[in-house]
Formats: structure tokens, sequence, C-alpha cells
């Protein structure tokens, strides 16, 4: 995204509970939200890649995302928090503020972990 009055899709890989891996153009917060399922929380680490998740997932019920928290794990986040829910991974924030587009990176990540 660009800035707060211009919206563009941002590519995203979302892993599903289920270790299911797919790409969603994300529009917005609201969008966020939708695919989440809620409110949504962030997580991220060493100013490459960013990553959102159902802050209450866990309180809902969902799923432990094993996936999504082993990929985390790989790309250098430190904590011992699960993600409960999808979780949508993006690029590093912009300098707005804004999610910016997946990293080959981070996919690279994705394809050495399975």
């Amino acid at each position: 995204m660009t800035n707060s009055t211009e919206v563009t899709s941002t590519r995203a890989l979302v892993i599903d509970v289920d270790g299911g891996c797919s790409f969603k153009f994300i529009d917005g917060y609201d969008d966020l939200s939708d695919v989440v399922g809620g409110r949504f929380g962030f997580f991220g680490g060493n100013g490459e890649w960013t990553g959102y998740v159902d802050d209450e997932g866990k309180l809902k019920g969902l799923p432990a995302n094993v996936t999504a928290v082993a990929l985390a794990l790989r790309l250098g986040w430190h904590s011992d928090d699960w993600f409960y829910g999808p979780v949508v991974f993006f690029g590093p924030e912009d300098g707005e503020g804004w999610f910016t587009e997946v990293s080959e990176w981070v996919l690279d990540h994705v394809r050495l972990g399975r």
C-alpha cells in the first residue's frame, strides 16, 4: 500500500492451520481481518518480513498453526508464543507503516522447509 488514501492489492502468503499455503491479495486492513478471522495482531522479525494472526485465535479455540510457527522461527522470530488460526506473511513494512509484498526470501524458506 502506498498511503492511507490509495489502496492497492498486496500479495501475501497465507498459511492455514492444516499447513496449506496460498497467495492472497490483501486490499487493506478490513481484508486482512477477513483473512485471519478477526482482530489481528502483528509479529515480525529483523525488518525483512511481517506477519499477522488473529489476536484472539486461542481464546476462540482455533487450532494451533504449527507450520506458521515453524516458518516464523526459521525467519528469525524469537518467541515461545504460538499462532492459532490462519497466519498471513508479508514483506517488511514500507516507510509509512503499510505492508509490502511477501518477499522471495520468505518463500525460499517455505520451499526449504517442506
